[in-house]
């Protein structure tokens, strides 16, 4: 396997409850290379803090950024490994999406007039979690419909999510109508 194709091969194991016959000696070598020698979640930071991305000289109109901006893609496999090798997932997943879980920062409208949020998903853990961190509050309510085509490595993931926090309830649905109601 070259490099190239490590980094288009996708983690599908990321939450799955056996994983180590599924690991070849390379596999295992690139995990131990990939991942902090001292996994402690105090060295994680916001995972947007970690894009290298000069936002003022793109505005500005750099060219030469511009155009990088434009082919650059984010690398999930980072993420998932810091989620993986976590002991904590659910202290690593609010702390590396930058969950928003404190109470006292709730203004006293938020906090009388909660809302519902409703998703359909069916893949890319990672960019689930950044849209999910981006809106989340402690006292609102969030449906996740996962499509039942979905992989069953991104199924266990967002399990993984729904046990993290008492508000974000997540259910498999195989047959429902995208873009409907009908789908929460």
């Amino acid at each position: 396997m070259t490099d190239s194709n490590v980094e288009n091969h996708k983690i599908n194991w990321l939450f799955a409850p056996s994983i180590s016959p599924l690991l070849t000696a390379y596999d295992f070598r690139l995990l131990q290379l990939s991942v902090p020698s001292k996994p402690a979640l105090s060295i994680y930071q916001d995972l947007l803090n970690e894009i290298d991305v000069d936002c003022k000289r793109i505005i500005g109109g750099d060219k030469i950024l511009v155009e990088k901006a434009k082919q650059w893609e984010y690398n999930s496999i980072h993420a998932e490994l810091k989620i993986f090798e976590a002991k904590d997932k659910c202290h690593a997943i609010k702390k590396l999406f930058g969950f928003h879980v404190d109470l006292k920062d709730i203004s006293a409208e938020e906090l009388a007039y909660p809302l519902a949020y409703g998703a359909v998903v069916y893949k890319n853990f990672v960019q689930v979690m950044f849209m999910l961190s981006a809106f989340y509050r402690p006292h609102n309510e969030y449906c996740i419909a996962v499509s039942g085509s979905a992989e069953k490595s991104f199924k266990n993931s967002m399990d993984e999510v729904a046990s993290c926090f008492d508000n974000i309830h997540v259910l498999v649905r195989y047959r429902f109508q995208h873009h409907h109601f009908a789908c929460i």
